[in-house]
């Protein structure tokens, strides 16, 4: 999902999640990010959940960049 600002006139940072799947404490989050029209990328994240119950970044891969 993408949100439009029009105070930003084009300049500005999107974050998106696509899909997260869950498989106990370990989960894997698909999304990207899209930089001002200059650049964007698509990043599948790890993540793993500590025992105090906070969810971790442990991986990051970068299937594809523009």
């Amino acid at each position: 999902m993408f949100l439009k600002d029009d105070h930003a006139q084009g300049r500005g940072l999107i974050f998106s999640i696509e899909q997260v799947t869950i498989d106990g404490d370990k989960a894997t989050v698909s999304g990207g990010c899209y930089a001002a029209g200059l650049s964007a990328s698509g990043n599948i994240y790890t993540v793993e959940r500590r025992p105090d119950g906070r969810w971790k970044v442990t991986g990051d891969a970068l299937p594809w960049i523009s």
